[in-house]
């Protein structure tokens, strides 16, 4: 604990949009990639393909058969594994293609939309953003499924799967910087997913996300702390966090290999307002129901919350 302080300022992030690998061969147990993939338009008309350069930012592919106006279109691995043909969706009608057999050259798609926002389906689950597409291993075709989505968008899904909508926006809004401030250590981490072409993962071996949301709540505790991130001596901290303390967070060395300043355990006073049911996850970092128990009973703002479960971390704007 201890407060949080204010004089970092700013701090270097790599990117404003994330990459969240939806579907991926990682190992033999976490293998979920796909053997076709279909994906919906739902709110305009049409796709467009195209690939993401170095900058993250999309670039169609200049060939006239690189848009379509179809709104169900269905990504399979080509019969020799090279690469990804898109389909019209219940056909074997073959709109476009491209070799995508390393993550330099993923098939980028992007929804097209005229007036609202592109919103897609995936998966019975609705996403912003654009879709990429690969097949990493030609000996094993199947399709590595990427969503790159602006990572504002990304903090208010992951505000919905981890939290809900149920806790006070002040609980939220510190669920919101830690989750920003997660994924965005992940970004500037080669150590981690880089090589398969994405940085985070949208399950719980990083945080659980599930896509679009508009439950205002949600919403606003993305906006009313767009850009905020957890910073100690100026660089990003590693913000974990998890269910329930049971009475007292850990130290990170009692979890994890490494002692790191901020994430000191603490005697916490305030969860058993909100949970008494014991201890749930790792115990390093904020608790979920401690900060749910903050909000509502002590009327904790975010800025309390995030000061009391890391210690001596700074607020910090993101500039790239």
């Amino acid at each position: 604990g201890g407060g949080l302080r204010y004089d970092d300022g700013s701090v270097r992030i790599a990117a404003r949009t994330i990459r969240v690998g939806l579907r991926y061969t990682y190992s033999e147990k976490r293998d979920n990639a796909l053997e076709s993939a279909n994906l919906e338009n739902a709110v305009g008309s049409g796709f467009q393909f195209g690939y993401f350069d170095a900058d993250r930012s999309f670039v169609p592919y200049e060939d006239e058969d690189a848009v379509t106006a179809e709104r169900q279109i269905t990504m399979c691995p080509l019969g020799d594994g090279s690469g990804v043909g898109v389909y019209i969706t219940g056909t074997d009608t073959l709109l476009y293609s491209v070799d995508s057999t390393d993550t330099k050259n993923y098939l980028a798609v992007r929804p097209v939309s005229d007036s609202a926002e592109a919103v897609t389906w995936f998966a019975q689950k609705r996403y912003y953003g654009d879709f990429a597409y690969a097949v990493l291993d030609p000996e094993e075709p199947k399709l590595t499924v990427v969503n790159s989505v602006d990572i504002e968008r990304y903090v208010s899904g992951v505000c919905a799967a981890e939290m809900g909508s149920s806790f006070p926006l002040e609980a939220l809004k510190a669920q919101a910087v830690a989750a920003r401030t997660y994924g965005q250590s992940y970004i500037q981490s080669e150590a981690y997913f880089a090589s398969f072409g994405f940085d985070v993962t949208n399950d719980d071996y990083c945080q659980v996300y599930f896509g679009y949301t508009d439950a205002e709540r949600l919403v606003s505790a993305a906006a009313e702390t767009e850009n905020q991130y957890l910073t100690y001596k100026n660089r990003l901290i590693s913000a974990l966090y998890f269910a329930a303390d049971g009475g007292s967070t850990l130290d990170s060395e009692a979890v994890f290999p490494n002692r790191l300043d901020y994430l000191r355990g603490v005697t916490d006073p305030y969860e058993a307002a909100a949970w008494t049911r014991g201890a749930y996850g790792h115990r390093v970092g904020m608790s979920q129901w401690g900060a749910n128990a903050m909000a509502r009973y002590y009327n904790k703002d975010y800025k309390d919350i995030l000061g009391f479960y890391y210690t001596g971390v700074g607020l910090s704007y993101g500039t790239l």
